[in-house]
């Protein structure tokens, strides 16, 4: 399925904020990779555990897509820092979290 996964078909627009829940290994970052694809992104994907937060800059439609995972955030409190809530209010982001 991540492979036929595009854009258009998703019909996703800028700040769209899709939400993924699934237990580690269920398959949240193959769907990703998937829909980076759709993107037109040409980079690597990897899951943003360690790091929380990965940009990747869709070039062809002037926005960004952030790709977070906030497994490891036990309280609303270590999320400071990170740029969360500037990421969310950016209505020209597209966001997998």
């Amino acid at each position: 399925m991540a492979n036929n996964l595009s854009f258009d078909k998703l019909s996703l627009k800028k700040g769209t904020v899709i939400a993924l829940y699934g237990e580690l290994g269920i398959g949240k970052t193959s769907f990703i990779q998937g829909l980076v694809q759709g993107l037109k992104i040409k980079k690597r994907i990897i899951s943003p555990t360690f790091v929380f937060i990965i940009p990747y800059a869709i070039s062809h439609k002037q926005y960004t897509f952030y790709h977070i995972d906030l497994y490891r955030i036990e309280k609303l409190e270590d999320t400071r820092g990170l740029g969360l809530e500037e990421i969310l209010d950016n209505p020209t982001n597209i966001i997998a979290i």
